[in-house]
């Protein structure tokens, strides 16, 4: 996210957050987007998170960065079943670990 690997176009087409209407009651979310290819918003006691979440055939991850951090983080979660918001939560738990 520093602009070492895409050009400062392509990074910050990528960054521009598109927001997104609606709260989805089971996942951390307060604010909630998407930019070029990532899932954009802040976690509730995390921060601004950038990456993505998904799901697989019983299974699911969360991968984000946490920009506004001090240092900044990234940390990715991995769960059984089909609920991205299980993944999501332990992405918070794990950042805001002291």
């Amino acid at each position: 996210m520093s602009g070492d690997l895409l050009s400062s176009v392509l990074l910050k087409q990528m960054t521009t957050v598109h927001p997104v209407v609606g709260r989805w009651p089971t996942r951390p979310w307060e604010t909630t987007g998407y930019g070029l290819g990532l899932a954009i918003g802040r976690m509730k006691d995390a921060g601004l998170a950038v990456g993505h979440s998904g799901a697989g055939p019983g299974s699911v991850s969360a991968v984000y960065h946490f920009v506004d951090r001090d240092p900044p983080r990234t940390v990715a979660a991995f769960a059984q079943g089909d609920d991205e918001g299980i993944a999501e939560h332990e992405v918070v738990r794990l950042v805001c670990r002291r």
